[in-house]
């Protein structure tokens, strides 16, 4: 089972997300609540660092797979980059929810709140 993490302050703001496991849905290179999940999280990680430029923290298992931790969104001290990262974590938590709501065996949101 993946499990998304949402890390939120008390105002709502987005601090940071983090993925772990798999899916388990179907065969390696088959398993599309997995394919699913890791394009929108490589994807909203891709945007935050290369188009935003937002000075955030990304890990990466590179080696076993099945964790990504996004961190420093509250660290962002640009209005205008904070403004875009939080929208598009926004973004991420919607359309992730969505696959929740469809694959609830597979995939397990969590929020945190601090």
């Amino acid at each position: 089972m993946i499990k998304f993490t949402i890390f939120q302050n008390s105002e709502g703001h987005y601090e940071g997300i983090t993925v772990t496991g798999h899916a388990g849905f179907g065969q390696y290179g088959e398993d599309i609540v997995c394919s699913a999940i890791s394009a929108l999280v490589i994807g909203s990680a891709n945007t935050l660092t290369e188009l935003l430029k937002a000075p955030v923290s990304i890990t990466v298992d590179e080696i076993e797979g099945g964790f990504l931790k996004i961190e420093g969104l509250l660290d962002i001290q640009s209005p205008e980059i904070f403004e875009k990262s939080q929208f598009l974590m926004q973004h991420l938590h919607l359309s992730v929810q969505g696959i929740e709501e469809s694959y609830r065996s597979y995939i397990q949101m969590i929020i945190k709140h601090k």
